[in-house]
């Protein structure tokens, strides 16, 4: 049967981010090959269901908040992080789309402790590094509004490097 109008309104908010919500599972569970292509194709889909950039970013940190803590048993969480520091780096090389670079920004600024613990993974530090930096999360080449955000955060800069 179907529901009344108030939760069938609510389910229907709820709908566009489930085909996003969707898409970033399989990122995360490596069914998908992070790169431009599924980028492209995450955009592509958050447009056709009125999904919005912060909304992306929202849903991936989410994602990385849960991998981070822990919270849904996954096997190897850093490569399930590193999969999703990989799409936001992917995302903001689509200097296009406006809504790809929302999503890399909302990321970077609410996923950014859960995308800076790979510096500590001795397998993925390496490959991490340079996605960091293109995402202005470490000193380097961006240095975007994303590290000056960091900083605030931190009380006026200073540094919890281990």
């Amino acid at each position: 049967g179907y529901s009344t109008s108030s939760s069938g309104a609510a389910a229907s908010k709820a709908a566009p981010a489930s085909g996003a919500k969707g898409f970033v599972e399989r990122i995360v569970r490596g069914e998908i090959l992070v790169g431009t292509d599924a980028a492209k194709r995450l955009v592509s889909q958050c447009q056709a269901t009125d999904t919005t950039g912060k909304q992306l970013g929202q849903i991936v940190s989410e994602r990385a908040r849960r991998l981070y803590l822990g919270l849904d048993g996954d096997e190897d969480a850093d490569a399930s992080l590193m999969r999703l520091l990989g799409l936001a780096d992917a995302l903001v090389q689509l200097q296009a789309s406006d809504l790809a670079k929302a999503a890399a920004e909302a990321i970077t600024k609410a996923a950014s402790e859960e995308l800076l613990s790979l510096r500590s993974s001795a397998r993925h530090k390496d490959q991490a590094e340079a996605m960091l930096r293109r995402l202005g999360l470490v000193g380097g080449q961006a240095g975007s509004a994303a590290a000056v955000a960091e900083v605030d955060l931190l009380g006026g800069g200073g540094s919890c490097s281990s």
